[in-house]
């Protein structure tokens, strides 16, 4: 069963962990990656299970109502530990918000 405020922000492959109110109405929305397939190298395809750190982005998305969202993604970063991959590490990615992207998919898509 998918978690109620994960499936509200409807970003698949994100699991909402809290969710905070400022007094200028901005919702800050702490996320972690739940996609099985975001520890893939992205060159390879192998699944990776050496942890090399971890990283805070924050893509723009779309509003809630007339509420500004700051999404606060908790990405783990990765090792490729296979011989003939030339790729040291990556980081986690998914669908709605690619590899070194600032915005959502349907963020851009909605502008």
């Amino acid at each position: 069963m998918v978690e109620p405020t994960s499936l509200l922000l409807g970003l698949e492959g994100l699991g909402v962990r809290s969710v905070v109110r400022l007094p200028d109405r901005t919702r800050v929305v702490e996320v972690v990656t739940t996609d099985p397939n975001a520890s893939r190298c992205p060159d390879c395809g192998i699944a990776s299970t050496s942890v090399k750190g971890h990283a805070v982005t924050t893509p723009r998305d779309i509003r809630y109502g007339d509420d500004p969202i700051v999404l606060r993604w908790n990405k783990t970063r990765w090792r490729c530990r296979e011989d003939y991959c030339e790729r040291g590490s990556f980081t986690e990615a998914i669908e709605q918000v690619p590899a070194r992207a600032r915005t959502t998919r349907r963020l851009r898509t909605e502008i």
